[in-house]
């Protein structure tokens, strides 16, 4: 198709819009064309017959609002946790210290028979 006859034929449309803009056969043979015009530009068109409609940009901005102290508040939320695992792991290190150091006043045939009680006991849970 030469550009001369897509430039007649979609004049021929746009007048056909203007006598007839009510005509729901018109308006899909309308999108029917802009479809084959859009592939080639990569566009798609709307499900056939879908409820679906545009929202407006002052509900996607409150949806986009929404979103965004959703996602502050689990961000707030995460740095809670983390900082309770950091407290937590603290606690682990200084304990594990302390383990350290009365196994080392221990003599080697008391640390034995400690390492096997603490894999007992671990085994048992």
């Amino acid at each position: 198709m030469s550009i001369k006859v897509k430039k007649n034929l979609l004049f021929y449309y746009l007048v056909q819009l203007t006598m007839v803009i009510s005509s729901k056969l018109f308006l899909h043979q309308l999108h029917q064309l802009l479809q084959k015009v859009g592939k080639r530009y990569g566009l798609e068109r709307g499900i056939e017959g879908s409820k679906a409609r545009h929202k407006d940009q002052y509900d996607r901005a409150r949806e986009l609002k929404e979103q965004q102290e959703e996602l502050e508040r689990q961000k707030r939320e995460l740095s809670e946790q983390e900082r309770s695992l950091m407290l937590q792991q603290a606690e682990l290190i200084e304990g594990v210290k302390v383990i350290n150091a009365k196994m080392a006043a221990l003599t080697e045939r008391e640390q034995e028979k400690v390492i096997k009680r603490s894999r007992d006991i671990y085994n048992e849970r």
